[in-house]
């Protein structure tokens, strides 16, 4: 008798078990409505079902999802466009978009969640669409016959002010092709002198860092230095090339590349000046006890500022 009662809880929590965890993967429609209820024939319709159900159906970072079908289901009363599904407070809700061809009771095909491309389940999970009714609009406001097309409103007047607009606008545009051929050279000659001006600012402003390098009372170190960043950042802009990350020894070749090997002896000798500065620098920088002569603090700038101003010049 005990294991008869036993064996009867055991089916019974079984069996409770078991209808809860059903009732818990459940996917039911709440309620739907169809969005609008009337409408012309070939208008776009909305079907909105609110889904309950305690499953996740979309990732939780996503709260929106659509799918489009690669092509459109065609059925003899109504054309499927898309899916959407979104999470609400009550669960999701699922919106049918499709145009009816025809007004009364329509029964739209069962919908696979497992479309969606965020939907997390598992299972393939299917939902059968509740029957829609579609009332005619036409039939509503007696319209038998098809609604002519609209022109666009325009007030008196309106017209004439648009062609001129047009006018002008084509005016204008000749006006522009004809001064950029014309003026070709004109824009040239702005171009060249745009760099002459970024050139020369580029050397004042060196000059300006020398004048502050020649009066700060430093050390050795401290003044090869700041002397060797000034020239690097005004051959940097000068020539556009990252002199910043080259070495003494490798400027020479630098040039080279830069003139195609085509420096004249003058601008060879300019070259050299400042690879020589450079060197002396990394020298004084580097080397250990190395005392600077007297003057040649003064001497070494005024190299650089003859190297610099021999570059002007030939841009000149």
């Amino acid at each position: 008798m005990k294991k008869s009662f036993l064996a009867f809880l055991v089916l019974f929590f079984s069996c409770a078990s078991s209808f809860a965890m059903e009732s818990s993967l459940s996917i039911k429609i709440a309620s739907s409505v169809l969005v609008p209820m009337e409408i012309y024939v070939g208008d776009t319709a909305e079907l909105r079902c609110e889904l309950s159900t305690q499953r996740l159906l979309l990732s939780e970072d996503v709260e929106h999802d659509v799918f489009v079908p690669q092509e459109e289901f065609d059925a003899k009363d109504f054309t499927l466009v898309k899916l959407e599904l979104k999470k609400i407070e009550a669960g999701y809700e699922l919106t049918v978009f499709f145009i009816p061809w025809k007004t009364g009771n329509l029964f739209l095909p069962p919908v696979e969640l497992n479309c969606f491309p965020s939907n997390i389940l598992e299972d393939i999970v299917e939902i059968h669409l509740p029957e829609v009714t579609v009332g005619s609009l036409s039939e509503k406001l007696h319209e038998n016959e098809i609604r002519p097309i609209v022109p666009p409103v325009l007030v008196p007047g309106t017209i004439y002010v648009v062609y001129a607009l047009i006018i002008l606008t084509l005016v204008v545009l000749i006006f522009l092709v004809v001064l950029c051929i014309k003026f070709k050279s004109f824009l040239g000659l702005w171009t060249d002198l745009l760099v002459r001006f970024k050139f020369s600012r580029n050397y004042r402003r060196l000059v300006s860092r020398l004048k502050k390098i020649r009066k700060n009372c430093c050390s050795d170190s401290a003044f090869a230095e700041d002397l060797e960043k000034a020239v690097r950042i005004y051959l940097e802009k000068r020539f556009a090339h990252p002199f910043h990350s080259v070495t003494s020894s490798e400027i020479p070749f630098v040039f080279d590349d830069i003139f195609v090997g085509m420096l004249s002896p003058e601008q060879q000798g300019a070259v050299d000046e400042i690879c020589a500065v450079l060197r002396r620098c990394d020298y004084i920088r580097y080397a250990p006890d190395v005392v600077m002569e007297q003057g040649e603090h003064n001497e070494l700038i005024d190299r650089v500022v003859n190297a610099a101003t021999f570059f002007e010049k030939e841009e000149k």
